[in-house]
């Protein structure tokens, strides 16, 4: 919406019995998030007040009318701001603030991260039940999840947003876990590419047949995660003699995390011992001679493709404290509680 001149702004106002200033809860103003060139308000404690002194805001008509009447009320605080501001400054306001969106709930994760239910538009309405999802600098649909991954990571992290409960979260997660494992490895696999294979891998494959499987650094360079997964994946095929096509420069590839229960050690440069390998690459499909090398992670590639949005968003809502993971198995004690 946007508002042409000050004369045009409706003076509606509350009627409020109560003046007292606003009392803000876990934050020092109303203003919740500032944006590049927009300030976010938080209404939650006006509507308290309102609704204290009888004012019913319950129906979505009554929550449009309640939203009209702070918008034309900061409208006229601005307007006022201005006005001041350009008679102490002996000059002409051409300033014009314009209101953009209206959110049913917002969730915050940082300055410029955030997700929110938008309800009004500049004035275009969607309806409380299907509001418009936006989404900024959250990476919410990571190419490392699944399609039905980023669907359900949408809906859940929205739901969590509108005040969806610790324990229906809970269950969810545990669900999409539970369907995560059973999906073939070749949907659940994350895509990376690698460009410059030789940069980081400075010897031929002989050499690692020779003296086993390790992640020098090449040109001063520290070996990329790309690169050690391309190499392991090299290295498995020369050792095992297996007829498939190497990684080498500008090829895309898939990787997936392996449990350190197989065959297969890896020394790093400047890190003692031997490491059990836990990841592999490989080239568009899963191969069939992997199956009895590897038992895949589903665990860790859920963690860290999945939970890590959630995980922010628990630790934000107070749900967990800063060292603890989302718990994606029930315990067996519950069944026998209940």
């Amino acid at each position: 919406m946007k508002f042409e001149k000050i004369d045009d702004v409706k003076e509606e106002k509350f009627e409020i019995v109560n003046k007292e200033p606003l009392t803000v809860v876990g934050r020092d103003v109303c203003a919740v998030h500032n944006d590049t060139d927009s300030v976010y308000f938080s209404l939650v404690e006006l509507k308290h007040r309102l609704i204290k002194a009888g004012i019913k805001i319950e129906t979505e008509e009554e929550y449009r009318d309640f939203y009209k009447k702070c918008e034309d009320l900061f409208q006229r605080f601005f307007d006022r701001i201005l006005q001041i501001r350009a008679q102490k400054t002996k000059t002409t306001n051409k300033i014009k603030f314009n209101r953009e969106n209206i959110f049913k709930n917002m969730f915050c994760f940082a300055r410029k991260l955030y997700i929110g239910n938008i309800i009004d538009k500049e004035g275009h309405q969607y309806p409380f039940d299907k509001p418009k999802h936006k989404i900024m600098g959250v990476p919410i649909k990571k190419s490392t999840m699944p399609d039905f991954c980023k669907v359900a990571a949408e809906k859940l992290a929205f739901e969590i947003c509108a005040g969806a409960k610790r324990d229906y979260c809970d269950k969810e997660i545990m669900k999409i876990y539970e369907q995560y494992c059973r999906t073939p490895i070749d949907e659940i696999s994350a895509v990376i590419g690698i460009t410059n294979y030789k940069k980081y891998i400075p010897n031929d494959i002989d050499y690692y047949l020779k003296n086993g499987l390790e992640f020098d650094k090449g040109e001063n360079t520290a070996v990329i995660f790309g690169a050690k997964a391309a190499l392991t994946y090299n290295y498995i095929l020369a050792k095992k003699r297996l007829k498939l096509t190497p990684i080498s420069n500008n090829t895309k590839m898939k990787y997936i995390y392996v449990l350190p229960n197989n065959e297969f050690k890896y020394k790093e440069v400047g890190k003692p011992g031997l490491q059990p390998v836990n990841f592999v690459a490989f080239l568009e499909t899963w191969p069939k001679e992997f199956d009895e090398m590897f038992t895949v992670d589903y665990e860790t590639m859920f963690r860290k493709s999945f939970c890590a949005l959630f995980e922010s968003m628990y630790k934000i809502s107070g749900w967990i404290k800063g060292n603890q993971h989302l718990v994606l198995e029930k315990n067996p004690m519950d069944e026998f509680l209940i």
